[in-house]
């Protein structure tokens, strides 16, 4: 059969300029561009419940007549519940609860809470109102209804509690008031006197800093004498600067002289969004530093005038738990 070679020829060469073009477009289109990671939502998926039996709930509820945000989660909800108590005050644990978390998970169903003028419960509410509020008792009786609303919906006839630093207070007046309603209370960094702590803590800081040569850090340090004051009290702006430069000296951190590590952690964290900490942070620097240092030194005040005694808590969360234990010796 006759073939035209002109033909074919140019036939040919258009399928073969035609590949040539193909392989070009892909060769210069860029890949699927994927949107930028959001970590939030990685590590939500990563610690998600997926357990049959498990359980998974964010929050908020009515507790002191205001609304404070809850996480409760475990991977099976036969198993009893831990209420975590928070350090601070409105030093919230929830936005580094992944670090941290897993492994409790499989033996508790975990209960974060963030406490009146903390985190979320914080941007739940209007600060002004909830300013009055910001005392050691009214935090305690917080506490004490938030066990009465887990034991009530969860049907837990008994919890444990554990307390870190400022929940530690918390923590055992909890313990001594409701001992019928936990299994235990475990104190994490548990405060007994804490006048005496804080001065155990700037007598460090202070020292430490004159070995290390630091004439900026001694400066500071002695102009804060005395620490605390002759009645007792300690005003937020001494505490400010002993803790800035305990911490530099890693008094809260073996090791590290900043918390940054763990405040940056807070960023991707998978309970709290970009726009959580927008609003928490909200208005000026200068109206929020205004509000906390009332918060704080109202909490900080009330310990010292009214002289808690963690010692005599103690003892008596101790005799009234061997006194259930004698008396009723299986529960």
């Amino acid at each position: 059969m006759y073939v035209n070679q002109s033909v074919f020829s140019v036939k040919l060469f258009m399928r073969v300029l035609s590949g040539a073009f193909a392989l070009a477009t892909i060769a210069t289109t860029p890949p699927h561009a994927e949107s930028t990671p959001n970590p939030h939502k990685i590590l939500a998926e990563v610690g998600k419940i997926v357990s049959s039996n498990g359980i998974d709930e964010a929050k908020a509820v009515e507790i002191g007549g205001i609304r404070q945000w809850i996480t409760v989660r475990g991977r099976d909800r036969h198993n009893p519940i831990l209420l975590v108590l928070h350090g601070g005050p409105a030093a919230p644990d929830l936005p580094n609860r992944y670090l941290f978390e897993s492994p409790w998970i499989d033996y508790f169903t975990v209960v974060e809470w963030d406490q009146r003028g903390s985190g979320k419960t914080y941007e739940l509410n209007d600060p002004e109102k909830v300013a009055s509020t910001m005392h050691a008792e009214r935090m305690v009786q917080d506490a004490e209804e938030l066990v009465a609303y887990l034991r009530t919906t969860y049907i837990k006839n008994k919890i444990f509690a554990v307390g870190h630093s400022w929940g530690t207070i918390l923590g055992l007046n909890l313990a001594a008031r409701r001992p019928d309603w936990l299994y235990a209370y475990i104190g994490v960094g548990q405060i007994i006197n804490m006048r005496e702590a804080e001065r155990i803590c700037y007598d460090w800081v202070l020292n430490t800093a004159r070995k290390a040569g630091d004439a900026q850090a001694v400066k500071e340090l002695e102009a804060i004498a005395p620490y605390s004051e002759p009645n007792g009290a300690l005003p937020p702006e001494k505490i400010n600067v002993e803790r800035k430069w305990s911490v530099h000296y890693g008094g809260l951190t073996y090791g590290r002289d900043s918390y940054d590590f763990w405040e940056n952690a807070e960023k991707i964290s998978p309970d709290y969004s970009e726009t959580d900490f927008k609003a928490i942070d909200a208005g000026s620097a200068e109206e929020k530093s205004a509000i906390f240092k009332r918060y704080k030194g109202k909490i900080n005040i009330y310990l010292s005038s009214q002289g808690i005694d963690m010692k005599k808590a103690q003892r008596e969360w101790s005799e009234q738990q061997k006194a259930r234990a004698t008396s009723n010796p299986a529960d």
